[in-house]
This record gives C-alpha cells, structure tokens and sequence, in this order.
C-alpha cells in the first residue's frame, strides 16, 4: 500500500511543469444519485488513451483504499455507475488516471443515495474569550439555541486572553473526560491564546510551510498551532528545540518558553477545531467586539436559511506552475460539479457582481496580501460574498498577526477560511451533510491516505488550522417558522409554518 501511494505522490510531484497543473492533476469528478438506487460517478470528458482506475472505501473506519481497483474505465469514457449501492450508505471514492505505470491525475468524492440527514451530532466545546461574555451574550445564546436545534449537546467554558495555553488545554482536556460520549468539536471563539509549536527551519525538523527558511525571508522557528487544542492525549514536550533565526520574536522557540517541539501531530487530532478570532484587525474600522457581534449574525442568518448564495464556485490562481489549486479544483468538483466551478474570473471582480458559495485564491504572499488576488484592505473595504474561501500564498497561513490576510475574510462576508494547498485539504464529504470541521480534522491527521501534496513536507503538521466555525455546514435546515399555540379544553395545539 505504502509503494502503490508513492507512485500516486511521485506523479503530482514531478509532473509537467507548464500551464494549469493544478486543473490537469485532478480528476474532476461529480456524483448522480439515480432513481434505481445507483450512484454515477461522472468527469469531464477527454480524449485520454490511458484508463480511469476507481478505488472504493466501504465505510469511514476503512483505513486503505486495497491495493486493487474496485473498477477500471478506458479512458475515452468519462463516467460510471457504481451497482452494489446500498440504500442509505455512503461511500467514499478515489478515481486515478493513469497510463501504463504512470500516475497522472486523481480525484475524491463522497457519495450516497438515499442517505439519511444526521439529526444528532452529540457534545462540542464552545470555548468562549470572556471579554465577549457580557457585550455579546445575546449572540451567543443564538448561537447555542441554533447549535441545539441542530442536535448538539454545548459545553460552554471560557478563558481570559492571558491565560497559559496549558491552562487553557486543562479546562478542554478536562470537560473532554467528564462526557460518558466525547466531544467532537472544539469551536475556539474569540482571541483565544494561541498555541506556538515546531522547529521549522533549513536545518529543523521541516522548512516552514511557506518555504522561507533562514536567508530567504525567516519565517522559522514556531508557528501558530490550534491543533495543539484538539489532542487529548498529551504528546508535547518544551525541552529541546532551540531555534532563533525567525525574523519576529514570536517565532523564537527555545527550551522552557512555552513553546512546543513539536512540528508534526505527536498523535492523531481528537477534535475538530475552528478559531473566529478578530482581534488586532484595525484595517476594518471596528472594534473585534462589532466585527464578531457581525460575524454571529451572519452565522445565524446562514443556519436558518436566510441567507442564500448561489451554488458556483470561483478559482484564482497565480501558482500555475505548482499545484496549491487543486485543493479547489477537487473539492469543488465533488461539491457543486464542475459546471459551476469558474477559473478564469478575477477573484473580487467577480464576487462584487454576485455571490458565490466558494473561493479560492493563490498568490505570492505577505501576512496581508496575496498577488494576483488583493490584500486585507481588499477583504474589509471592498464588496464581496462568499461563506467558505481557500486561499494560499507565503507568510499568510501564520494567522497570529495584526490585519492577517486570512483571519480577513470573516471581518466581512466570509464564515470560513482556511491555507488550502500547503498542505493539501480535503472538505469533499460536506457535500454530504457533514461539517467543516470534518475535513479540518481529516486534513491535520492525513499522513498518506489522502495525496497531501507533498508541499515542503507540511502535511500533518501543527500550523493546519481552521479560520471559522468547525460545524458550518454546506446546507442546513431551516426551522419551524411562526410558532404559535392554542389552548383549548385543556389541549393545547401547536401550529407552525
């Protein structure tokens, strides 16, 4: 299994150079639930003189794909129909293209028919800044209301912005341990403490994510790391790293700092973790207190369905060389299909004049700018609509900075944003109901089942991090309008829209 995976990273690696090799090195691959309880799986058609290999995982506990495929198309086919469905189920896909023994392309998708919506999600931590407790309490109570209606149980706690992380960790660990059925997702709102952790270095334990290592900007040493928040079992250490050439002090990590080791997840990620962090934006104008009070409205406006954005989705990328961009091209494919995914629009030139359900944007980067696609000003100033945006550049994935570029999003439209492409995400099953904090918490603990990229050895590492609420999902249901009741002969009857 291990070899059949380095042939499929070894194409992605090594591949052509020239022209979208983001757009070619994935198969674009939709889903059709048909009314004989089939499931067609369907890409856009070539002229390919290779095959279509399709790999199938019957269910989410199944840890390999087999070393054989489940079904092969020649490559002048562009579908298939998967017969051993089973009403209800769902099912994971993996489609490569490939010739002879060579790798070219690949694609995931989730898919069922007839699946059922999940009504009971069970407990999750809503981890509070307490300088939000008394200005934002009614907001915050939406927010829970709207949590329970969705049929989680909300553990809340809160913390003081000058708390240890290890003080702040104590409280999650320990609210963990105290539920008979365990949390699933951590939702960090406010400028919680941020966690540092790594040796990313020329000489450490990985280059920054980035690639600027010590003479080619210094972006070394520590980097923020909510994963650290989301590990129950306790695998950090502060005692040996001992790294100084970052170009800011906050990157320093030297033994007894507070600062972690570790570069990698010592041990898988047990919650799915977000951040709506807002503090330290004053490009925006506003306090953080008025940009998270916006933000929770415009959550609130999305999980009740007022909120309506139209299913399309938007590419921009400035990387065409490299392959950041199939983070885009293969989740959005397997969300929306292909149809509706754009790539040759200017990324806020075109969400001025309409809304779209996902972006993404690549770019030569600074903590607030990307090439190609804008800067923080931009996000704040500007007009645009979207709920979920990917984005990718240099220093920007280092979110604990003042006006960064990709906490920037959710100061104004967005509810979601994360560095898709260093490494690779995959957020494919929200198309089945599931929340982003799913592909989150797959994305930090991918070692090889899913193709991470191979971008600077940044997979599975410390700095992946979600930017937005971990249960967003992509559609939700809207609750019973116009309650009312009327008493009558000692009955009471309830009616509702």
């Amino acid at each position: 299994m291990q070899r059949f995976l380095l042939l499929v990273f070894c194409f992605l690696l090594l591949g052509n150079t020239q022209g979208q090799i983001a757009k070619t090195q994935v198969v674009r691959v939709s889903a059709l639930a048909n009314a004989d309880g089939t499931i067609t799986l369907s890409w856009p058609p070539e002229t390919y003189t290779g095959n279509f290999d399709v790999y199938k995982r019957m269910s989410q506990d199944a840890a390999i794909w087999g070393n054989t495929p489940f079904a092969t198309v020649a490559g002048n086919i562009n579908s298939w129909t998967d017969q051993s469905v089973k009403a209800g189920d769902v099912y994971e896909y993996m489609i490569i293209k490939r010739k002879g023994s060579t790798n070219e392309a690949l694609g995931y998708i989730y898919a069922g028919n007839k699946a059922q919506e999940q009504m009971n999600f069970g407990s999750m931590i809503l981890l509070v800044d307490e300088n939000y407790l008394v200005p934002l309490a009614n907001e915050i109570s939406t927010l829970k209301n709207d949590l329970t209606r969705e049929g989680y149980k909300v553990i809340q706690l809160s913390v003081k912005r000058g708390d240890t992380v290890l003080s702040v960790r104590q409280k999650i660990v320990q609210a963990y341990m105290a539920e008979e059925t365990k949390p699933s997702v951590l939702f960090l709102l406010g400028h919680i403490p941020v966690p540092y952790a790594g040796y990313y270095s020329g000489t450490g334990t990985a280059p920054p994510p980035d690639g600027h290592v010590e003479g080619s900007g210094n972006h070394t040493g520590a980097w923020p790391a909510d994963a650290y928040y989301g590990i129950i079992l306790d695998g950090f250490t502060d005692e040996w790293v001992n790294c100084t050439t970052g170009s800011q002090t906050r990157h320093h990590n030297v033994p007894g700092d507070g600062k972690f080791d570790q570069t990698k997840l010592p041990s898988l990620a047990d919650l799915e973790v977000g951040r709506v962090d807002l503090f330290n934006m004053p490009s925006s104008g506003k306090s953080d207190t008025l940009l998270m009070r916006n933000y929770l409205n415009r959550n609130h406006q999305w999980r009740i369905g007022e909120w309506k954005v139209t299913e399309r989705a938007i590419i921009d990328n400035n990387f065409t060389s490299l392959n950041l961009a199939s983070t885009g091209y293969a989740n959005f494919a397997a969300i929306i299909g292909p149809d509706s995914v754009f790539d040759n629009r200017d990324y806020f030139t075109s969400q001025k004049r309409g809304s779209y359900l996902w972006s993404y944007g690549c770019g030569a980067g600074s903590y607030t700018t990307c090439s190609g696609i804008g800067s923080t000003s931009n996000f704040m100033n500007d007009s645009f609509e979207n709920v979920f945006t990917i984005l990718a550049g240099s220093f920007f994935g280092d979110f604990d900075i003042q006006n960064n570029f990709l906490r920037a999003p959710l100061a104004q439209k967005s509810l979601a944003s994360f560095w898709g492409g260093i490494p690779k995400w995959y957020v494919h099953h929200m198309a089945m109901g599931d929340r982003i904090g799913k592909g989150t918490k797959l994305s930090m603990n991918n070692t090889d089942f899913y193709f991470s990229g191979l971008f600077n050895g940044s997979s599975n590492s410390l700095h992946i991090a979600l930017m937005g609420d971990p249960t967003l999902k992509l559609k939700n249901i809207a609750p019973a309008g116009k309650l009312t009741a009327v008493s009558e002969n000692k009955v009471v009857k309830l009616f509702w829209e």
